[in-house]
């Protein structure tokens, strides 16, 4: 692995998969040992989810994330995943493990596409977020080649385990030298279930990220190399399965936070299989759809809150703001943001977040932007006020805030 002051030797191999790669993976997810039976209900699911490989349409998070998993389990790496509920996905989304219904006995389908395959490895594990995080991050410093991923069952339960992101995850390649390679995955979003189960504490990452809002536009894979780690927040499946792809292909580590949303998981939020076999991850996705010329506001903003506010713009007919997605937040991808600015250079700036505004992403993108443009632009703000709790936890006031945010935008 490439360390922070041997840059010249950085490289990254391409995160796109073979058709045959997939096939491989869709045989082993359609097979199961002779006798085995299947929940009725989990079937129509998995049938479902594998008629979509067959089609190349309609690919949900979980389905990439198989596909993600299975491809670089067939290179060579291992794949280990712990958390409280990892096996079937704490929303139900990822059933990697199941279960015979007619005696006891559970079964892996991604351990078994081939002799030469990586281990595949995912277990529930104790209501411990402490002791899972700091042996998934000992883990992966062992062996920095295997994809090591622990995922929180809600992302506001990451702070039980701050002492391994504060001492290790963050810091430990700047204190000890040694790279850290661990994956975190945190469901994050505001739905009106109330503060223990809507932030995974966005600001908290960022606020420990060294990086600095004068840090030039160096490439993608340079700006990750000199970063302590990297916090994203992808939007679509196939983004999430470039993103941990992309994670094994490089020849250095750097631990790597995944932020997800909760209801985003299925339709309407699905991938094409070409989206897949071509393509990377975007640290920032455009909105072809209202070019600078025609915008009078340029919204930027990261995460599930895209998904409403279009939904919002589709529903009122609005043809003059665009809505752009900042899918890594650190390192920041100044290029692709300068690019916009210059490109939206009449446009009204704003940036749109669910969390209140001490919380979430505005206190590390407001100051960015004022030095990308000398101060000259504003950004202005859309979101919840300033608050102690991250969210409320009622409905109706919920859905009242998410309807003055979408007016905030698009006023």
């Amino acid at each position: 692995m490439k360390y922070s002051d041997e840059l010249g030797s950085v490289t990254q191999q391409p995160t796109a998969i073979t058709h045959e790669t997939v096939n491989k993976v869709l045989k082993a997810l359609k097979t199961y040992p002779e006798g085995f039976q299947l929940h009725p209900k989990l079937k129509t699911v998995l049938d479902r989810r594998n008629a979509t490989i067959e089609t190349g349409e309609g690919i949900e998070w979980g389905t990439a994330e198989a596909l993600a998993f299975g491809s670089l389990l067939l290179e060579g790496h291992h794949v280990r995943v712990t958390g409280e509920d990892v096996e079937r996905g704490t929303f139900a989304q990822r059933h990697a493990v199941v279960h015979d219904q007619s005696q006891v006995r559970s079964y892996i389908p991604l351990a078994h596409m081939s002799d030469m395959q990586g281990k595949m490895i995912i277990n529930n594990s104790p209501l411990s977020e402490y002791g899972m995080l700091g042996y998934a991050a000992g883990y992966s410093l062992y062996d920095p080649t295997s994809l090591v991923i622990w995922e929180a069952q809600y992302g506001d339960f990451a702070n039980g385990a701050t002492i391994v992101f504060d001492q290790f995850l963050s810091a430990g390649e700047s204190k000890w030298n040694q790279q850290q390679s661990c994956v975190v995955t945190l469901p994050h979003g505001y739905d009106g279930k109330g503060a223990e189960h809507s932030s995974g504490r966005l600001e908290r990452f960022l606020q420990m990220s060294s990086e600095d809002v004068t840090t030039p536009a160096y490439s993608k894979e340079e700006r990750a190399h000199r970063i302590n780690w990297e916090i994203t927040y992808p939007s679509t499946p196939a983004q999430y399965f470039h993103l941990l792809r992309r994670h094994q292909k490089r020849n250095f580590r750097k631990a790597l936070i995944i932020f997800f949303s909760k209801q985003f998981l299925r339709a309407p939020n699905v991938s094409t299989l070409e989206e897949l076999t071509s393509g990377e991850f975007q640290s920032v996705i455009p909105d072809p759809s209202v070019p600078g010329c025609q915008a009078r506001r340029l919204v930027m903003c990261t995460g599930q809150i895209y998904h409403y506010l279009n939904k919002y713009r589709e529903t009122k007919g609005v043809k003059d703001v665009a809505l752009v997605r900042v899918e890594e937040l650190s390192p920041f991808p100044v290029a692709e943001v300068q690019q916009l600015l210059a490109e939206y250079e009449k446009a009204e700036l704003m940036w749109a977040q669910e969390e209140p505004r001490n919380m979430g992403s505005w206190a590390h993108v407001e100051p960015r932007i004022e030095e990308y443009t000398n101060g000259e632009r504003e950004l202005r703000y859309a979101g919840r006020c300033i608050a102690a709790a991250p969210s409320t936890g009622y409905k109706s006031k919920h859905d009242k805030e998410q309807e003055i945010i979408c007016e905030m935008v698009f006023q």
